[in-house]
């Protein structure tokens, strides 16, 4: 049998060998793990990534829905603007009508108060235009002689309206 000697010199560079290796080995292990932590968070990354691009749509799609209802709201803005402008001149037309007649013509509250007199009638009554709105008209223009009957037949025929 042969018997080979080991030198201290072989054992110690054989020593040194040894724990390159499994220094390697353990660096394997390591990069290896690191690898698969990278693999994961590009995982994640991608699912984010894909969850990003699903919430732009959908933010794409509501900017879309207000724009729409903007346009909308517009559209009706624009339409209200043309009924107020119609209506206004609707009224100054019927207030011109009341203002050329030369008779009196108002509108009670059923307290008989003047909610509405045309200029014509604040004239002949010796007031300037619209100084008697909110009067009571019994009080203020029908002569005192007549006022309480003209006053108690007028909340009768109130009263008999609102039945």
């Amino acid at each position: 049998m042969v018997h080979f000697r080991i030198l201290p010199t072989e054992k110690k560079a054989e020593d040194q060998l040894k724990a390159l290796n499994q220094q390697l080995l353990a660096n394997e292990q390591q990069l290896r793990a690191a690898n698969q932590q990278l693999q994961a968070s590009e995982q994640e990354l991608q699912a984010a990534n894909q969850q990003l691009k699903a919430n732009e749509q959908q933010l794409r799609a509501a900017v879309m829905q207000l724009q729409a209802g903007e346009q909308q709201l517009r559209a009706a803005n624009l339409q209200l603007i043309a009924s107020e402008n119609e209506l206004r001149s609707s009224k100054e037309t019927a207030e011109q009508y009341l203002n050329i007649a030369s008779e009196i013509i108002l509108s009670l509250d059923n307290k008989g108060n003047i909610s509405l007199m045309n200029e014509s009638g604040h004239k002949l009554l010796g007031y300037e235009a619209g100084q008697l709105i909110g009067q009571n008209w019994f009080d203020t223009c029908v002569p005192q002689k007549t006022t309480r009957s003209n006053k108690k037949s007028f909340h009768s025929n109130n009263k008999k309206n609102e039945n």
